[in-house]
């Protein structure tokens, strides 16, 4: 049964409580998981919290570990951080916490695109053709950290 077939392609997926893998700091993406791979490779990872389909997109949660994978026409596009829940490391190895303020993620990711950040979000294009987006709340504090490839 396909990503765009009837029913959740998840539902057999055994359960796992292992944590996510950290973030390749040089190709800013899980090496277990590249983007582009399709949604059966991301069956490492367990069976989601919840998933949910909407027109060419799957998205899975995995709520309890504070990631989200969305799949795109059935490959992975983008891996979401929901900081709180998750405290990925940056490439330097700092954790992102719930405290990580926009002044320290520049100091750790670099300068936003001013393109296409504003006060709730800090795009940032990093080398091998990926991009971040950080999501901030109204106290200036990382509140999820999206990776998806920028071209």
């Amino acid at each position: 049964m396909g990503l765009f077939g009837p029913g959740d392609p998840t539902k057999d997926w055994p359960v796992s409580s292992a944590p996510i893998p950290e973030i390749n700091s040089v190709l800013m993406q899980f090496d277990a998981l590249r983007f582009g791979a399709p949604l059966e490779a991301a069956r490492f990872l367990g069976r989601p919290d919840r998933f949910e389909k909407s027109g060419k997109k799957a998205i899975l949660h995995y709520s309890g570990k504070g990631l989200r994978l969305t799949f795109t026409d059935d490959v992975l596009s983008e891996v979401a951080f929901l900081i709180g829940a998750a405290s990925p490391s940056a490439p330097d190895g700092t954790r992102l916490t719930p405290e990580t303020d926009k002044e320290a993620i520049m100091k750790l990711f670099g300068e936003p695109d001013p393109d296409g950040s504003d006060d709730i979000c800090l795009q940032i294009f990093h080398d091998h053709g990926m991009a971040s987006d950080f999501y901030i709340d109204e106290r200036g504090r990382l509140t999820e950290w999206a990776l998806y490839p920028s071209e």
